[in-house]
Parts: structure tokens; C-alpha cells; sequence
């Protein structure tokens, strides 16, 4: 345990007005702590809940807490007491009054907990009243609240102070409410450069402990007091454990795993611990990877895990799921997310090879976990290394794929289209890396089968609705004339020349087909079928959606919003620690936005479960992108029932344009398989003559 591991979250001030101060800085600050000096106006033993996780670590560190806190006096008790006796006796009778009230169970085990720290010596407390001229005042001991951090690092007080001592000093009293409820501001010091203004309050601790002050008067707190805590804490270490481990930290989500969840770990460790879960959409693949995490944890020793994202957005997913099941050591190695990674990685790889660190999880993006640096460190580490590489396709890609290392032990992909496009020479190699795919829910799975909680099926089911398109004239001519160059260059060998401009014809062509003028028209036809709308999403191309917006202004669609590569997914301390874009998702869930206009960010892990309307006006011939963005509309929502996917597609009329429906048809066949209006869709496809 060290302070240093915080050195890339820990800022110099904190406010509660737009930040978690306890999930920012109180727990983790703990989680690292061997000893912990409080001076607080007041105190109660719901600060022990809040601090969750952190405060249970401590607890079995071993670590030492002194807590000084103050006594609120009231008018009556000002003139009953005469001395300190007096004082004593008032504060122990609505101290054990409070104990025998208790009847809440989550509260009860505070006090438990309380308890075992007094008993085992882990926290002493004292009390301390303000006293002049031999009279006792109304009020707290400060105005200002304060705590002093130490690890257990270090070999002389110097060196303590400067890198293992953390400060704080502002208003948040040991409360629950001093940590959550109220409006809190504090600064917090630490490093050399405020060695003498922390020195201050370091030496200011013992002298109040002490009450060596003239107009502070310390006492313990009543034996009576003690001995009642004592006699509520747990007999043994188990049944503590037992009692943190369900009220300070543990396992958070409580979810349990589906049928087809647990069969897929099993497969996976069966399967030497290596494979690929291929999981429709909205499955639970990242759920059932971090279980699977989990238990492989249970099991090791030492196990540093890298989780590869495609997209800065996902890796922030992760991070909130994986901290929901209680893993601390979770270190954000990417450009984007910390501009301080490379040397962050290594200070991280030092600390596990002098064993330091026995587990640790490392987040990054596809993109770093290839770069040479990244590698070169992962593979200096001398303990068992697990990849977890989600949306594990992309890793396919030659720039991608040099991040999988053999030195990985533990391998374990996760896709719903777990192959590259036009390329099964990549695909396969990408398989025999994880170990082949172990397990597979697909959509038809997740749209047939009973969820056993909800009793609804995982996803839901869905009305597909093609809407042809022509191309105009103009447009017909230039696509026959693309075609007719691109057909020149068929069945011989290229130069990297003539693959230059094969590539650029092949653009144009696609550029037609995507941006064709009428669908537009059928947009405006779409939005008037509908009184109201929300919950809609479009698909476009970038050379879209300035005319998209417009249109659905126009259309009474409001309000509306893009979302694109220019809606952040980086958090700002301004937006309350949130990205742009999860206020975006945010509004859009709650209705305040109507509709999403997207071009490809909406393509993978961006979660939209409340969407219920899609619009695909310029799609892809590749299977993983479509498939992916028919995933964003059948998450399950409250009150969702049925999922609309309109799908605008080029039928030229001209029998001459034959070549492009082969093009869109592979896509309507893929979407009208399982859908609910399959027997319609298929009508509508003979009227249209492209049946075959």
C-alpha cells in the first residue's frame, strides 16, 4: 500500500457541489492508509458506512485511527455542568440512550464495527469541550475540520511527511452528512512543497490530543462507553470480516448471473482459460467477463489483467462496471484518459515485480495497447497476465493485432461479430489466439428466450421496416459509369498505383449510394407518420447531418442533437466529473432530447436502452457495423416493448441497376430473419421484384 499509487487522481481541493468527495478522495485515500488522525466538530458512526470500502481495508490493514471530536453542548447541559465529571456524565447518558435506540440493522453494524476498533485498539477516541475562565462553551472544538493520512511506507519522519503523509482541512465534519448530504469544500496537501504548511497541522494533532491548549479541555470517552461498544462487537475476525464484506465494500453488484452467463465461464475455464464469448448485444458480455475476472482472481495469486477497449468511451464503462464488484487496484493507461501513462505504467510494472502489487487491473484503448511502450512494459511483468479485449474484432487489424502478446496467460475476447470483414485469414489467426469462440447467444437467442426474472426475453423484438429508395438519374448515370471503371480493373493484379484509384472509384460509388437525394424525402415521410416522436435515433453520413437537424426542425422534432466525434467522451471537473457525451445520454433517456443524429459513435458500447426508433439512412455492407447499430434500438427499457428499424435501401427501378440491390440485400435478409413483421417484410420484397 502506497500514497503514490494515487498520484494520478488526488487533486489539491474537492468540492461536493460537483464532485463525489467520498468516492473521489475518502475512500481511496483510505484504501492506502495505515493510520489516520481526525479532528472533527462532530462525529457519528455512519461516517464508518460511507467510507465502504475504504474503511473496511483499513480495518484489516491493521490501521490506526485517533478521532477527536467535539461535543455539542446545549443551554440545559451548560447549566448542569459544574466540572468535568459533570461533563462526562452528559455526554455518556445520550451516548449509551443513542446505543440502546438502535433497532436499524445497517446502522447496528456500524456499531459493530465501531466496536471491534476500539476493542482491538484500531481507533481511540476522545472528546474535547471548549473552556474558558473555567466555563464550559456551546459549539464544537474547531471551526475548521481536519485529517491527517499516513501509509505505510517510509523509514524517517522527513520522508514521511513529504511522500507518505496525505492533509485535508476544510469544513466536512466524520459525518455522514459532512461526507455526503452537505455542501463540503477542502484542500488537501501533500509533497514537499507544502512540507511547512503541513507541518502546521501535524504538530497542531498531538498538542490537542493532548489538550495541551489553555481553552481545550480533552477527555476520554467514559469507560461505560467504551465497554458498551465492546459488548456489540463481533466475537471473532470471521464475523467481522463477514460484516464488512456485506456493509464495507465486497461485492457491490448483487445481479446475479443468467443460465447462459454461466455456462459461458465455464466454457471459458474449461477451455484452459482462453476464448471468446460471442454475445449479441445487450447480453451482458462486460457483466460476465468481469465475473469471470472474478473468479479467476478467487483463484490466482498474482494476476495483472489489461482490458483493451476500441473507443475512450468504453474504457470509462468499464471502469464503472469493474468498481461496482469491488476491485480497487484499476489504473487508466491511455493518451486521452492520462496524459501521464507511459510513466504511470512504469512506476506501476516497478511496483509489481517488487511485488507490491499482487493484482491490478489495466484499462486502455486498442490503439495504446499496440504502441511499442506499452507492450515493452507488459512484458516485463513477472506475474500472470490476463487480456481481456473487448469488441475483439478490431484487434484483427495489422495495426492492432501486434498488442497480443504470447506472454498473455489468460486470454478472453468479447464481440457479437467476433470476424473481420472480407478477411479470413485475419479472422482466423484472431481466433486461435483467444482459443477459438466458446460460447455463443446470439441475437436469435436473446430475442426467443425467456429471461427467468423478467420473464420478457433478454431483448426486444423488433418491426423492420425497409423503405426503397430510387436514385435519380443523374445519380443512376454517374453510379453505371463508377461501375463501369471500377469493372476494368477486375480479375488481374494491381499496382499500389492502380489500387490507389481503384480505391477512389470505389469511394465515389459508395459516396452515391449513401448520400442519395431522395432519402431526404423519405425521412420527412417517416417523422409525419408519428403525432409525436422521441426516443429516435438516425444513422447518417457526415454529409448528412447538417440536413438531417435541419429537417427534424423543421418537422417539429425537438429538441434534437448531434452526436459525433465533436461531443466529447473526455469528463470535465465542470460537468460534475461527466462526459459531453453522457449528459447527451442522459437527456436523451429522460426525453429532454427527442432524437440522436450519429454518424459511427453510436455504432458499438455506447449504451441507448431507452431508444425504441432507428432510422438507418446510410448503412454499410459490413456486417459488424449493421449488426452493431441494430443492437443500440433492442436493449430492454421500461415500458419498451417493441423496437422500430426503418431501413432505407437503393432499389433503382432501372433494371440496368440490378448490381446495387445485391449490395443492400444481404442486409434486409440479415434484419428480416427474426424480425416480427417477417412475413410482411418478405411481401414487400416480392412487390418490390427483389425476391429471388
Amino acid at each position: 500500500m502506497s500514497f503514490k499509487d494515487l498520484d494520478p487522481i488526488l487533486k489539491s481541493n474537492y468540492n461536493s457541489l460537483y464532485e463525489d468527495i467520498v468516492k473521489k478522495f475518502y475512500v481511496p485515500v483510505l484504501k492506502e492508509a495505515k493510520r489516520y488522525d481526525r479532528v472533527s466538530g462532530y462525529f457519528d458512526s455512519s461516517s464508518l458506512a460511507i467510507a465502504a470500502k475504504g474503511m473496511g481495508d483499513f480495518i484489516l490493514n491493521g490501521g490506526k485511527m485517533r478521532l477527536l471530536c467535539g461535543a455539542k453542548l446545549f443551554p440545559q447541559d451548560l447549566e448542569t455542568i459544574k466540572n468535568a465529571s459533570d461533563a462526562k456524565d452528559i455526554v455518556s447518558d445520550r451516548f449509551l440512550e443513542d446505543l440502546d435506540n438502535i433497532e436499524d440493522e445497517l446502522i447496528n453494524n456500524h456499531i459493530k464495527v465501531l466496536g471491534w476498533m476500539i476493542k482491538h485498539d484500531i481507533l481511540e477516541i476522545k472528546v474535547g469541550f471548549n473552556k474558558k475562565d473555567g466555563q464550559y462553551l456551546g459549539g464544537g472544538i474547531l471551526h475548521s475540520k481536519t485529517g491527517i493520512f499516513w501509509d505505510n511506507e517510509g523509514s524517517d519522519f522527513e520522508d514521511d511527511l513529504k511522500h507518505h503523509c496525505i492533509v485535508f482541512n476544510g469544513s466536512n465534519n466524520e459525518t455522514a452528512a459532512g461526507w455526503t448530504s452537505n455542501f463540503e469544500t477542502f484542500d488537501v496537501f501533500r509533497g514537499p512543497i507544502f512540507r511547512d504548511h503541513m507541518m502546521t497541522y501535524v504538530n497542531d494533532f498531538p498538542k490537542m490530543w493532548n489538550g495541551d491548549y489553555p481553552y481545550l479541555e480533552v477527555m476520554d470517552i467514559p469507560e461505560a462507553d467504551k465497554q458498551a461498544l465492546i459488548d456489540k462487537s463481533p466475537d471473532d475476525i470471521q464475523e467481522l470480516k463477514r460484516i464488512i464484506k456485506k456493509y464495507y465494500g465486497g461485492k457491490k453488484d448483487d445481479r446475479s448471473l443468467f443460465e447462459h452467463q454461466s455456462d459461458a465461464i465455464d466454457y471459458w475455464f474449461k477451455n484452459n482459460k482462453r476464448g471468446i464469448f460471442e454475445m449479441a448485444t445487450g447480453t451482458g458480455k462486460t457483466f460476465t467477463a468481469i465475473n469471470c475476472l472474478e473468479k479467476l482472481s478467487e483463484e490466482e495469486k498474482d494476476l495483472i489483467t489489461v482490458i483493451a477497449c476500441p473507443y475512450a468511451h468504453l474504457v470509462e464503462q468499464w471502469q464503472d462496471e469493474i468498481k461496482k464488484f469491488g476491485f480497487d487496484k484499476i489504473y487508466v493507461i491511455y493518451g486521452m484518459g492520462n496524459p501521464h501513462w507511459k510513466k504511470d505504467l512504469s512506476r506501476l510494472v516497478k511496483r509489481i515485480n517488487r511485488k507490491k502489487i499482487k493484482k491490478a487491473i489495466i484499462l486502455t484503448t486498442h490503439k495504446s495497447f499496440a504502441r511499442d511502450f506499452f507492450k515493452d512494459k507488459i512484458s516485463e511483468i513477472n506475474s500472470n497476465l490476463f487480456v481481456i479485449a473487448d469488441e475483439m474484432h478490431h484487434l484483427a487489424s495489422e495495426q492492432y493485432s501486434t498488442g497480443l502478446l504470447e506472454d498473455y496467460k489468460y486470454r478472453l475476447g468479447l464481440s457479437a461479430t467476433p470476424e473481420k470483414f472480407m478477411d479470413e485469414e485475419a479472422t482466423i489467426e484472431l481466433q486461435d489466439y483467444f482459443g477459438g469462440i466458446v460460447y455463443t447467444f446470439d441475437l436469435e437467442d436473446a430475442i426467443n428466450k425467456v429471461n427467468p426474472v423478467t420473464h420478457l426475453s433478454y431483448l426486444t423484438p423488433y418491426d423492420y421496416i425497409p423503405e426503397k429508395i430510387n436514385l435519380t438519374s443523374e445519380e443512376l448515370t454517374d453510379y453505371k459509369d463508377l461501375t463501369r471503371k471500377i469493372g476494368a480493373f477486375s480479375n488481374r493484379r494491381l499496382s499500389s498505383e492502380e489500387q490507389e484509384v481503384l480505391n477512389s472509384l470505389l469511394r465515389k460509388r459508395k459516396y452515391i449510394l449513401n448520400n442519395a437525394e431522395e432519402k431526404y424525402d423519405k425521412l420527412r415521410e417517416i417523422l409525419r407518420r408519428y403525432g409525436t416522436l422521441d426516443h429516435l435515433i438516425i444513422f447518417c453520413s457526415p454529409q448528412q447531418i447538417k440536413k438531417v437537424l435541419k429537417i427534424l426542425k423543421e418537422e417539429g422534432v425537438k429538441p434534437r442533437h448531434r452526436f459525433s466525434s465533436k461531443e466529447k467522451a473526455r469528463k470535465y471537473k465542470k460537468l460534475g466529473g461527466r462526459s459531453y457525451r453522457q449528459i447527451l445520454l442522459e437527456k436523451f433517456d429522460k426525453g429532454e432530447y427527442k432524437a440522436l443524429v450519429a454518424m459511427k459513435c453510436l455504432n458499438e458500447g455506447v449504451d441507448v436502452p431507452s431508444a425504441d426508433k432507428v432510422i438507418i439512412m446510410s448503412s454499410t455492407t459490413n456486417p459488424i457495423e449493421y449488426v452493431q447499430r441494430r443492437g443500440r434500438v433492442l436493449r430492454r427499457y421500461p415500458g419498451k416493448e417493441l423496437a422500430y428499424i426503418y431501413d432505407m435501401v437503393i432499389v433503382p427501378d432501372d433494371p440496368a441497376g440490378d448490381s446495387i440491390i445485391q449490395k443492400e440485400m444481404e442486409r434486409m435478409e440479415e434484419f428480416i430473419t427474426i424480425a416480427n413483421n417477417r412475413d410482411e417484410c418478405n411481401d414487400k420484397l416480392n412487390e418490390w421484384g427483389v425476391l429471388n
